[in-house]
């Protein structure tokens, strides 16, 4: 992170790489930014309001003990602000989720507690009764976004994580009957990650096969898959495969008619199958 803040560095290409790839979705930055930080930013922005009114004396001066407490989470977010500016600074392309998150604690405690200064004005002028419905209709809107997150759903544009049992019963057949002199080659990836889970780190490497990582050229997915390679290769598709990039993807990358030709192109052959995963044997010839 220090090099990428010496030398500097932009993320603007990858940027482009994700819009494009969200246009052909049928998505943008904006709407991911609003599904995702929308919540996030709204705290936020109560907890600056907050901030401002406390550098500047508007806070009433007889509840010393709730500014004080206020001081000390604010101070707290000066270390952490301070990260996140060099985080910015070093144009970093990969922001995890747990950083966002941690900071998000103080933020949250100050939005929580703006929320709470903001509704005791608002009650001697609306009433009791109406600021509590109107704060259970705003907290069950805002609840909304992050409840989509909780299951891996095309609603932020990601696959979920799960492996199905079919799938690993798949690889492990697979390790146990596979020629060790034919190389892999997956949608995206190779099966390194459910060999790892089959067979562990150690027995996935003793396997002695090669191509664990390596994936089929989107340009010739579609295309010359059979004839692309000049030994043979196996290549797994489980279902869930199948759902990431015809459903979820919509065929961006590894079209519909890629693995329709993978069943009826000569030369790629189906050699096990056990309903939720395919192995195919594509032939030199």
């Amino acid at each position: 992170m220090l090099t990428r803040v010496l030398q500097g560095s932009t993320p603007a290409d990858e940027i482009s790489q994700r819009s494009g790839s969200l246009e052909l979705l049928g998505a943008d930055i904006g709407g991911l930014f609003v599904k995702l930080f929308l919540v996030s930013a709204i705290f936020s922005f109560l907890a600056g309001v907050l901030v401002v009114a406390l550098s500047s004396g508007a806070l009433d001066d007889r509840l010393a003990e709730r500014n004080a407490l206020l001081s000390y989470v604010v101070v707290a977010l000066v270390t952490l602000s301070a990260a996140f500016a060099v985080f910015f600074a070093s144009s970093m392309t990969t922001q995890h989720f747990r950083y966002v998150g941690f900071v998000m604690v103080p933020v949250t405690i100050l939005g929580a507690m703006a929320l709470s200064m903001g509704a005791s004005r608002l009650r001697a002028v609306l009433g009791g009764r109406r600021v509590r419905l109107g704060l259970v209709v705003v907290f069950l809107l805002l609840f909304l976004f992050p409840l989509a997150t909780v299951h891996g759903a095309p609603f932020i544009y990601q696959p979920t994580s799960d492996v199905t049992k079919m799938e690993l019963s798949g690889t492990d057949t697979t390790a146990e009957y596979m020629d060790r002199e034919v190389a892999f080659a997956g949608v995206r990836s190779g099966p390194r990650r459910q060999l790892d889970a089959t067979r562990g780190t150690v027995g996935s490497e003793r396997l002695g096969v090669t191509g664990e990582r390596a994936s089929i050229p989107e340009a010739v997915f579609a295309s010359n898959v059979t004839t692309h390679y000049d030994s043979p290769r196996y290549v797994p598709v489980s279902q869930s495969t199948y759902q990431r990039e015809v459903v979820l993807y919509d065929g961006f990358r590894y079209p519909k008619r890629g693995f329709e030709r993978l069943r009826t192109t000569p030369g790629s052959n189906r050699v096990h199958t056990n309903g939720g995963y395919q192995l195919y044997l594509l032939t030199a010839e």
